[in-house]
């Protein structure tokens, strides 16, 4: 089986750093590959999301690779609001039904500005649903697909729930038993330090969490 390429981040350390370009090639494979994309739209971070925004560049450098690497597949890219207090799932379908959706950037920022929210951040908690809808497809549970999450949040939560905390951290080590992917990224200082030492608790070690990202992620294998 052909090595499956999937987009993330290789940065160390928690302090901004300065921006540097990475490139590589995109494999194919005959497994099915769930590109998930967790965003934050609270009022401290929707404007990263925002038309031109370095969060919104972002994402878009995730999506337009995975598209053009993936064209013909019936892989899905699914996008998920972690900041909602109510519906998480954005958006659900493949690469191509996404570029007919919104054919340009804007359209989609703006399709993403509808659903800020400025009444908190509960993101432990939006995180937390989020990994229940991706780990109750048929596919990620049989083993038949595999995962790349990617986390575009300060996760500066407004919310302080040990039982969140503790259904998260279950649910993230479910997604390494799976051999799926996890990327956090745009973390403030402190909240990168303490999901480092969640990722280790956990033993997650297919897994980044950093304050700042390339403008260009170099793509690591993904075996």
């Amino acid at each position: 089986m052909r090595k499956l390429l999937i987009l993330a981040v290789l940065l160390t350390g928690c302090s901004p750093r300065a921006e540097k370009s990475a490139t590589a090639n995109v494999g194919m494979t005959e497994d099915e590959f769930m590109l998930v994309i967790g965003i934050d739209m609270s009022g401290s971070f929707s404007h990263r999301m925002a038309d031109g925004g370095d969060g919104h560049r972002f994402m878009m450098t995730l999506i337009d690779n995975y598209f053009r690497s993936r064209i013909g597949s019936q892989d899905k890219i699914l996008i998920l609001q972690l900041s909602a207090n109510d519906d998480v799932l954005l958006y659900e379908g493949t690469p191509m039904d996404l570029r007919r959706k919104f054919p340009t950037p804007r359209e989609f920022a703006a399709f993403l500005n509808k659903h800020a929210d400025a009444n908190g951040s509960l993101l432990q908690r939006g995180l937390n649903r989020a990994l229940k809808y991706v780990l109750s497809d048929y596919r990620v549970k049989s083993g038949h697909s595999k995962v790349g999450m990617f986390v575009l949040s300060d996760m500066e939560d407004t919310e302080n729930d040990a039982g969140v905390l503790e259904e998260l951290t279950d649910r993230l080590a479910k997604l390494k038993d799976a051999g799926g992917i996890l990327g956090m990224y745009y973390l403030s200082i402190d909240e990168c330090e303490a999901w480092r030492r969640k990722m280790g608790e956990i033993g997650f070690a297919n897994s980044r969490v950093e304050s700042t990202i390339m403008d260009k992620p170099v793509l690591p294998n993904f075996d």
